[in-house]
This record gives C-alpha cells, sequence and structure tokens, in this order.
C-alpha cells in the first residue's frame, strides 16, 4: 500500500496580508474582493485568481515540482492554486504538491484543505510513464486518481475516485527541481465499494479479448487498493477484486473472502457454498469454494 504523507504535518502558513489598509478577516473567498484570495490560516486575504463554483470535481491549473523520488519531507512539496469541491464542501489545493516516479507510473499529490477549516486533503493521481509527455490524458483510461480527507490529527479516509475527465500536460520534465505544468479537469465520483465478487462499473465496454490498461479499471464500486475486473461479454461492467499475498489483504475490506491462487498473481473473491451466494452472473466455483465468472 502507498505511504501516505500525514496531512496536519503538511499545513504552512500561506501568503497572507497584514496592516491595517488590508481587508478584515475572511472564512472563505467570498469574503474578499474579487481579486483576492482568503487565507484559510491567517484568516487573511491575499492576491490570487478566483475559480468558478464546482460541481464534484477537481479543477485548476498547477504547477508542481517533480521529484527524483518520493520526498521524505512535506515542506519540499510546492504550492498550487487548484480548487476541488466534493459533497458540497469546497477545498483550495494550495498547502503543496508535487510527481515523482513511483515503478511503472508517476505519481502526482496535492494537498489542500477545506473553506471551513474542519478537513485536509490529499489529492493522488496515478499516469503512466509512457503517457508523461505535453497532451491532454483521460480519466480513468490513462489516470487514475483518489481524493482523501482528514481531520486534524485523524486518519485519512477514501472518499472519491477521478471518474472522468482530463489533465492536460502543458510543461513536463524529468528534473529535478524544476516545475511540471498544466490544468486538470477531473469528475469526482463518491466511493461505495462493495464486496469482493461483486459488480462493478467500467467506464468502457471490454468483450473478449479487448485489453484494458491497468488505470481504466478504476471503478467507484471497488476499494481503493482494488479494480474492477471486466467480465469480457461486451458491456462495462466487471467484479471487483485485489491482489493479494495473505488472506489478511482480502478480509480487511470484505470479511466475507478469501485470498485465491491465481497465474500470474493471486487475487481475492468473496467465499461462497452455493450459487445464491453469488451475484449473477458470477457463480461459486467449487473447486474454490468462491464467486467467479463461468
Amino acid at each position: 500500500m502507498r505511504r501516505l504523507l500525514p496531512l496536519y504535518l503538511v499545513i504552512p502558513l500561506l501568503p497572507g496580508c497584514s496592516g491595517p489598509e488590508l481587508s478584515p478577516r475572511c472564512v472563505s473567498d467570498e469574503d474578499c474582493p474579487a481579486d483576492q484570495l482568503c487565507n484559510f490560516v491567517t484568516a487573511a486575504c491575499y492576491p490570487g485568481t478566483r475559480l468558478p463554483a464546482l460541481s464534484s470535481a477537481a479543477a485548476g491549473s498547477f504547477s508542481c515540482p517533480y521529484f527524483a523520488q518520493e520526498p521524505t519531507k512535506v515542506d519540499d512539496l510546492g504550492r498550487t492554486a487548484l480548487q476541488l469541491e466534493y459533497g458540497g464542501r469546497y477545498y483550495t489545493m494550495r498547502f503543496g504538491c508535487g510527481i515523482w516516479p513511483k515503478s511503472s507510473y508517476l505519481e502526482m499529490v496535492l494537498l489542500g484543505g477545506a473553506h471551513d477549516g474542519a478537513d485536509g486533503a490529499r489529492f493522488s493521481l496515478l499516469l503512466h510513464q509512457e503517457d508523461y509527455r505535453p497532451g491532454t490524458l483521460q480519466s480513468p483510461r490513462q489516470l487514475w486518481g483518489w481524493l482523501f480527507t482528514q481531520s486534524l490529527n485523524g486518519p485519512l479516509t477514501d472518499r472519491a475516485l477521478a471518474w472522468g475527465g482530463t489533465l492536460t500536460l502543458s510543461t513536463v520534465t524529468s528534473e529535478a527541481g524544476k516545475d511540471v505544468e498544466g490544468r486538470m479537469d477531473l469528475k469526482l465520483v463518491p466511493l461505495a465499494p462493495r464486496p469482493f465478487s461483486a459488480l462493478c462499473r467500467l467506464k468502457q465496454p471490454c468483450a473478449k479479448g479487448c485489453t484494458l490498461q491497468a488505470l481504466a479499471l478504476a471503478s467507484p464500486d471497488c476499494v481503493t487498493q482494488g479494480y474492477c475486473q471486466p467480465l469480457y461479454d461486451g458491456s462495462a461492467r466487471g467484479f471487483c477484486t485485489r491482489h493479494c499475498t495473505t488472506v489478511a489483504d482480502c478480509m480487511t475490506h470484505d470479511p466475507g473472502s478469501d485470498c485465491i491462487s491465481g497465474n500470474p498473481n493471486d487475487f481475492c473473491l468473496h467465499t461462497c457454498g452455493s450459487g445464491v451466494d453469488c451475484e449473477s452472473p458470477l457463480v461459486c466455483n467449487g473447486q474454490v469454494n468462491a464467486c467467479y465468472p463461468q
């Protein structure tokens, strides 16, 4: 599982304003003049561009430093002005951001906080190394993203999946310290994970023999560490699963599941005693006593 940077350690003071000639204390951007934003830490306004209202989305431009590897100090992260809305609450991702290589992917992390100061937020994106060049990437075919929120000193909680929309890279670099620039307009869909072997939605249909990249298997119906395995029946449906090495990897998310041996990886499936325990078209496979497509 990827290591998540604790948000309560990444809330530095942002550029603010002070002095009797500046605007009064603010709670939201709406309390500031049209050409200013609210610093939610210092409760003071500072010059900045107001972003449009959103609807369960992450939208805006970004300029994030590139790192040769995942940074160990969150103080090294750059800042951006991207705004995010989820569940009727607004978050401004201006506490920090960065991008670094991770296996065959690149990971981009943006950190911010709710306008009312109650929650921190972490928005994590993965994209294929081969797609890291100027251009527009489609979610989730080429991009996998999650929103996590966190109350002060509390655990990170999975909230939403970036499932639809685009990420446009205008400037890319592989030189540490240089900035990666672009814009994102991503749709956020609430996560409502179902048990393993339960049916899940995919963004595109998949018939027998089709090939989908790993990031295209994202589904709001499956756990963050899992994916939606296509049924290969021409529909945009699959069943939830994840790779596993122990039974605990599965039971953490679905107490009625098991880690089943497969080729080339072991994976989580929901256990069964008869066909009625499985969601059609999955059936109870008597060899492993787990729900699996015929």
